[in-house]
């Protein structure tokens, strides 16, 4: 037995148990300066912020593609379809990934590397299990969306389309995921550099699918399909074959710690999804509400709305990039570089409204004009830009802080926050500016301001009066006992083998 006891100790293949810090923050020394912080998460959220643009890019080939085929219909109904899978299984995966977004970038910078994979792999087995009842209810789309009201054929496509698109979502999921986990790690650009080669493939398999075989809708299934496997299998294998490209213990199988720790899991990435739920459903709300004002109005507020997703993927890049750099020195217990990290959380995004701000004032009509060549629609794009442009700095700002929430942890006070600013201050207001005072659109692009000012002073004041120093400590502690927990399910599986060989041998 004692024999049993020391080899848990010795071999770290049973249980590893990192006794320093060694490789967990080696890029934010002690001694960090602004603009070492700034180069840093640059660094990070580059990759992220292209790998992000480059999944849009995807959707917006289809749609070229479906365009093509001159089936109006089709273009409807996999619109439809894509809106649904985004609200339903694309959304509360990515949102479910936020607590990868906290435990492992803290497992990570107080040097438990194992654990950090253990939140990995934990991820993985919620995830798994709340997709077979996204799955279920998926098979009956076309029925839903008839009962909510959507035409028939657009909504038979849609369901078709859905059924045929769900291997494909759940990688979605599974991409998103690993992004978050190897960025806690600091490992960059092995996801972005198989989207890259998928994305180039990807309009091979639409011209191959559609144009040579004539699949048609399906065609679009079966590549988007493959793209998305792509972006998911290609770095598993890079990973698997050159695991030393990752912290040493960070990258194992599913064992039977991925399955203890999981209400610790959902304690942070349950909220961290409703939090994303709360804020993608409002925006459906709000177009439609810009839908009830007209067919201008409802093209005017798709085209201000799909314009500002492709710009917004940048700040939730840098929303990821400071998720692990705070992550990190916070598990590390590096309170000054951390409080330089939220600094520039604060600063950065001041700096990049401005520079939108101005293309979008002053270029109004150029970016307009990349959409529709109808000019009453540019007119009431270029002056609803003005108005519009009021709701980004409070975006942004509370975009990149949610990079800060899900490093200290603060996803259930966010969530709070979420509900608040956009569900109970927002909507009424976009209501009483919209139909009441009648300012239409411009009424609500004004709620929605409104909205995201509030949102971002709440998590200003919520995240500068936390102790960071009492937080960094209470982190530590949780991980700690989440790291004796494993060491002492390791030291039960090998005084239960030690058991068992005794009684083999007696035998």
């Amino acid at each position: 037995m004692n024999g049993s006891s020391s080899l848990l100790f010795e071999d770290s293949s049973v249980i590893p148990f990192e006794k320093n810090l060694k490789d967990s923050v080696e890029e934010t020394p002690k001694d960090l300066t602004y603009c070492r912080a700034i180069l840093l998460i640059i660094k990070y959220a580059l990759p992220s912020c292209f790998g992000l643009v480059l999944r849009k890019l995807v959707d917006n080939i289809n749609f070229y593609f479906i365009g093509k085929m001159d089936q109006p219909d089709y273009i409807s109904g996999a619109g439809l379809a894509m809106l649904t899978l985004n609200i339903t299984v694309i959304s509360l995966g990515i949102g479910l990934s936020g607590g990868v977004e906290t435990l492992s970038s803290q497992a990570f910078g107080s040097g438990k590397n194992y654990l950090a994979g253990c939140y990995y792999n934990r991820a993985q087995v919620i995830m798994a299990v709340m997709f077979i009842f996204q799955a279920i209810i998926l098979f009956f789309s076309e029925d839903l969306l008839v009962l909510c009201g959507q035409p028939k054929m657009a909504a038979k496509i849609a369901g078709d389309f859905i059924i045929k698109m769900i291997p494909g979502v759940w990688i979605v999921c599974q991409t998103e995921l690993l992004r978050r986990f190897l960025t806690s790690q600091g490992v960059l650009y092995i996801v972005v550099n198989s989207q890259i080669l998928s994305c180039i493939l990807h309009t091979i398999w639409l011209y191959l699918f559609i144009d040579v075989y004539g699949f048609g809708l399906d065609g679009v299934v079966y590549a988007t399909t493959i793209t998305y496997v792509l972006s998911f299998i290609l770095p598993v294998l890079y990973i698997t074959f050159y695991k030393e490209v990752l912290k040493p213990q960070s990258w194992h199988c599913i064992n039977g710690d991925s399955f203890t720790g999981l209400l610790e899991y959902l304690e942070f990435g349950v909220p961290s999804m409703i939090m994303l739920l709360l804020e993608v459903w409002g925006f459906e709300v709000l177009t439609l509400i810009a839908g009830t004002l007209g067919e201008n109005e409802l093209g005017a507020s798709i085209i201000c709305v799909t314009f500002d997703a492709l710009i917004y993927q940048i700040a939730l890049g840098m929303s990821i990039a400071l998720s692990s750099l705070i992550g990190n020195n916070l598990g590390s217990g590096r309170i000054r570089n951390s409080q330089i990290f939220i600094n520039l959380a604060t600063c950065m995004p001041i700096i990049f409204f401005v520079i939108v701000a101005y293309f979008y004032i002053f270029q109004g009509e150029a970016i307009a004009r990349l959409f529709t060549e109808d000019q009453t629609l540019i007119d009431l794009i270029v002056s609803t830009f003005p108005i519009f442009v009021l709701h980004l700095l409070g975006d942004y700002i509370q975009t990149c802080h949610i990079g800060s929430i899900k490093a200290m942890g603060y996803q259930k006070y966010a969530t709070v926050v979420c509900l608040l600013s956009f569900w109970l201050v927002s909507f009424p207001l976009t209501y009483v500016f919209t139909y009441i005072m009648d300012l239409r659109l411009t009424g609500v692009f004004l709620g929605i301001a409104v909205g995201y000012t509030v949102h971002a002073a709440v998590f200003l004041i919520l995240i500068y009066t936390t102790n960071m120093k009492k937080l960094s400590v209470k982190i530590q502690k949780r991980l700690e006992c989440s790291n004796r927990a494993l060491n002492a399910n390791g030291l039960r599986n090998v005084v239960e083998f030690s058991e068992m060989s005794d009684l083999l041998n007696s035998s």
